[in-house]
């Protein structure tokens, strides 16, 4: 993974060569191999990189790439780079960008990256995130430029931002544009281009709230999500990799979509404590068991506190744990069964999730659309209004985000097939008054039991209430101005009532770490 840092429209070209320079070093400081910087016209960009293939030039393109694409393969086949002789990520897609333009290369790319492309000709900066959304990109325009990194601590700006921070306790994530830190932003799924003094955002994919079709037009939907899905998982399962099986659910959804879960490849089951136990697929040839326990609690928040950005979901323990695990065996990618027929289910449980929290507690995001405003402040939130809702706020910045920052923490890259971007651009085709039928006929066109099979949930309440009581003491006095006291009520009270509450205070614990770094 490298760190990407770059300035432009430097008015000031001292101050913003000094920005552009501190940004590099705190990239550089955060464990990268070594540091490319290149001056532009106009600005620089630059890298602290692991190798040096993460940055490179072409026509009038200069690239600078944190991953790679997943069809990087088929890419160098493009007759654009083939003439190009380009020999490295980064100059492969220079050489795309400079013959078809960004936007429809980056059409092109699948997988999990961010860049920074210069163009030259134009003057203008590229500031990417992938099509799924899981890498981030960080933006700032102030006085010594426009700054763009992959850190948002890069951009120099100093003083936490309590609205983003706010996000984590109320709906457990920091939505675009809020970050961290004041003045900086986020930039959503999608590219920003910026162009003298102009910032334009270009989403990859929307959540329409048209009225839906109806006859044969759901029928080819599922079609073309089974496809999809089978494909995801081929392409995934290849190379050196574990697979996570969750559970019977997570098992079935595997299996339907063509992974073979019986063979070689070693299965990593999840052992909670105070949980079911998680079954050994039939034919599974290495079995490693991941245990999770109250005991494992103060750890798992002190890495997740060290993470660039607060991850406020109980359900990163499991992935904490999971990944840990394959840290243990040498094991750098991971297989799981999470994906679309989550974030297609049109009506979660009561009490469970995002929407039971905006219903309580949030205003709206300040970044969400008008119509989103009206739906968060209504009395009832319900179908399509909710799928529409969870959609757009949830999936690449929990359902995405969460794995990526905890895999990469521990050097583990997650593949989650059925969370390709090619599934998420399809899948949010899907007009939200189809939802409800989508689930049930994707599994039965699969061959795999109803998606209604839950997931074994993590007793992170009843460990609070006994083992790790002690973890709650003085909590909201060393949260400080984050935290308004009165929005706690007594404190700690019946957070085990829901697992809302429960994932409130999860998320407070959370944030309580990551603060005591900064």
């Amino acid at each position: 993974m490298s760190g990407l840092v770059a300035w432009v429209d430097t008015a000031q070209p001292a101050r913003g060569r000094a920005a552009f320079r501190r940004g590099l070093a705190a990239v550089a400081d955060r464990g990268r191999a070594g540091r490319v910087e290149i001056e532009l016209e106009g600005g620089w960009i630059g890298a602290a990189v692991d190798e040096a293939g993460d940055v490179g030039t072409h026509g009038a393109f200069t690239v600078a790439l944190d991953g790679a694409p997943s069809n990087l393969r088929a890419l160098t086949a493009e007759q654009a780079a083939r003439e190009s002789g380009a020999s490295s990520p980064a100059e492969v897609l220079a050489a795309i960008f400079t013959e078809i333009g960004v936007e429809q290369g980056l059409s092109r790319a699948e997988g999990s990256f961010a860049l920074l492309a210069w163009d030259a000709g134009t003057r203008t900066l590229w500031a990417v995130r992938d099509r799924a959304g899981a890498r981030p990109m960080f933006t700032l325009d102030g006085p010594a430029g426009f700054g763009a990194s992959s850190t948002p601590g890069a951009l120099g700006a100093g003083e936490l931002d309590a609205e983003g921070l706010d996000r984590v306790t109320r709906v457990g994530l920091i939505p675009p544009p809020l970050s961290t830190f004041r003045g900086v932003e986020r930039v959503a799924a999608g590219c920003l281009r910026r162009r003298g003094a102009t910032s334009t955002l270009v989403r990859w994919w929307d959540a329409p709230r048209g009225v839906a079709g109806r006859g044969g037009a759901l029928v080819r939907w599922v079609q073309s999500l089974e496809f999809s899905a089978r494909l995801c998982v081929r392409h995934a399962a290849r190379g050196s990799h574990a697979t996570w099986v969750e559970d019977a659910a997570s098992l079935a959804v595997l299996c339907a979509a063509g992974h073979p879960v019986s063979g070689p490849a070693p299965v990593i089951l999840l052992d909670v404590e105070g949980g079911r136990p998680v079954p050994t697929p039939v034919g599974a040839s290495t079995v490693h068991r991941a245990a999770l326990g109250p005991g494992d609690l103060d750890a798992a928040l002190d890495d997740l506190g060290a993470l660039e950005e607060p991850v406020a979901s109980v359900d990163a323990l499991a992935w904490w744990a999971i990944a840990r695990e394959a840290e243990r065996q040498d094991v750098s990618r991971v297989l799981t069964g999470r994906g679309v027929e989550a974030w297609l289910d049109p009506q979660p449980a009561p009490g469970k999730g995002l929407l039971d929290r905006v219903r309580r507690r949030a205003r709206p995001a300040p970044e969400l659309p008008p119509e989103l405003d009206a739906i968060v402040r209504s009395a009832q939130i319900q179908p399509p209004a909710a799928a529409w809702l969870q959609r757009r706020t949830t999936l690449p910045e929990r359902t995405l985000r969460i794995p990526d920052l905890v895999g990469t923490a521990a050097g583990v890259h997650f593949d989650a097939p059925l969370c390709d971007p090619r599934l998420v651009q399809l899948g949010a085709s899907v007009p939200v008054d189809h939802h409800a039928g989508i689930p049930a006929r994707l599994w039965e066109a699969m061959g795999a039991p109803p998606s209604s099979q839950q997931r074994a949930v993590l007793p992170v309440a009843a460990w609070l209430s006994g083992p790790c009581a002690h973890l709650l003491e003085g909590l909201p006095g060393r949260l400080g101005r984050f935290v308004d006291p009165a929005s706690l009520g007594p404190w700690p009270g019946d957070f085990s009532a829901t697992p809302a509450a429960t994932e409130r205070v999860f998320a407070l614990m959370v944030l309580e770490r990551w603060l005591r770094g900064r």
